[in-house]
C-alpha cells in the first residue's frame, strides 16, 4: 500500500473514532460526567461547593492537564503517545485491573481515585468506583472523566474507552 493510501486510511480511522465518540454521547443511555458526579455527591451528602469535590476536581484536572495516570479500583487511565490520534500530545488509554497495580507503583504522581487515608474522601472514592462499575454493568455509556467515556461493548463484552478530539489538542473540557 502506498504511503498516501496508508495516510488516508489512518485519517479515516481517526475521523471514525471521533465521530463514534460524538454519536455515543448523543445516545439515550449516555450519562454525562456532571450527572455521575452529582449522584455521587448526593450519596455522600456533599455538593459541588464542598472541599471534598474540590479535592477530587483538582486531582482530576491536574492529571488530565499534565497527562498523568488516573487510577480507579478496577482500571486506570494512562496517557500515551498514539500517532493515530495526535502527533503533539498523549491521549487516554484504558488499562484494566490486572495492570493497575503496576501503573500505581510506577507513578508517583497522578490521581489516585482508588483510595485515600481521609475517611470522607475514601468513602467518596468508593462511591465513585461503585457507581461507575454499576452504571457500565447496566449498559450505560458513562462519561467517567471530562470528555472521556467508557462502556461495555455488546459485541466483545469488553470495556471500551473513547475520548473527545479536544483531548488531542491538550484541552480539558
Amino acid at each position: 500500500m502506498s504511503n498516501k493510501k496508508q495516510e488516508n486510511l489512518e485519517n479515516k480511522i481517526t475521523l471514525d473514532f471521533f465521530s463514534d465518540y460524538d454519536n455515543l454521547v448523543k445516545k439515550e443511555n449516555f450519562i454525562a460526567y456532571d450527572k455521575v458526579l452529582a449522584s455521587i455527591l448526593l450519596k455522600n451528602n456533599s455538593s459541588f461547593d464542598s472541599d471534598l469535590y474540590k479535592e477530587f476536581y483538582n486531582a482530576v484536572t491536574h492529571s488530565i492537564k499534565n497527562k498523568l495516570p488516573i487510577i480507579f479500583n478496577k482500571f486506570s487511565i494512562n496517557f500515551d503517545m498514539n500517532l493515530k490520534f495526535s502527533t503533539i500530545t498523549r491521549v487516554p488509554k484504558l488499562i484494566l485491573s490486572d495492570d493497575v497495580n503496576v501503573v500505581a507503583s510506577e507513578s508517583e504522581e497522578g490521581a489516585n481515585l482508588k483510595s485515600s487515608t481521609d475517611v470522607m474522601y475514601n468513602k467518596f472514592l468508593a462511591t465513585l468506583n461503585d457507581e461507575i462499575i454499576t452504571l457500565i454493568a447496566k449498559n450505560y455509556i458513562v462519561e467517567i472523566l471530562p470528555n472521556i467515556i467508557m462502556f461495555m461493548s455488546e459485541n466483545t463484552e469488553s470495556l471500551k474507552l473513547f475520548f473527545a478530539k479536544s483531548l488531542t489538542m491538550g484541552m480539558i473540557g
